[in-house]
């Protein structure tokens, strides 16, 4: 039996492969393999689609971190620089500059494709045996914290009000298939995603 199966969660949300991202993102998708950091990294994809939509501020804290992050990237690169045929990592995101020309269709509907891209991710985990529970759980509080904002946010168009409206639908079905397999699912010892 897959996850799929215990989370009930319908195949009309999957997403294709890189088509809901943006160029920016694309390079730190290939760069997390590893489901912890994958599920870490589209968890922050969906929150800077929140950010952008005005549905959340950063705190100064966030703001701290990226900044820092983005300082310790171009050390690695001039570093980098020196060793013949050196791979460096994706560059982080501001997504304050790469999502600022974004529509408000674009993000709802990227914001859809990367719930499903989570799932068929955790699924993908699940059928290769892998432990699951951590990013289920993850999901889960990330999409609750989520949907009271998006209930507050107002659409322009009768397709940002369609997009809106399966966005919520999508949420709080996956909120609840979550809790659902998380009732099936073996605990774990926490790791933080």
């Amino acid at each position: 039996m897959t996850l799929m199966a215990l989370l009930l969660f319908s195949s009309g949300a999957k997403a294709q492969k890189y088509d809901y991202v943006m160029e920016e993102e694309e390079d730190l998708i290939r760069d997390a393999q590893e489901l912890p950091k994958r599920i870490s990294l589209f968890l922050q994809l969906l929150d800077n689609r929140v950010v952008t939509l005005g549905l959340r501020e950063r705190t100064a804290k966030e703001r701290e971190q990226a900044k820092k992050d983005l300082e310790a990237w171009e050390r690695e690169a001039k570093e980098a620089d020196k060793v013949k045929d050196a791979e460096l990592r994706a560059r982080p995101l501001r997504p304050d500059v790469y999502l600022r020309n974004a529509t408000k269709m674009e993000l709802l509907n990227g914001y859809i494709q990367i719930v499903g891209e989570i799932m068929d991710n955790i699924d993908d985990a699940f059928d290769r045996r892998l432990e699951v529970r951590s990013p289920v759980e993850a999901l889960e509080k990330f999409l609750g914290e989520q949907v009271p904002r998006f209930y507050k946010l107002q659409t322009k168009t009768p397709n940002e009000a369609a997009a809106l409206k399966e966005l919520l639908e999508q949420s709080e079905q996956t909120i609840q298939d979550c809790r659902n397999a998380l009732k099936s699912l073996p605990k774990t010892e926490k790791k933080p995603l």
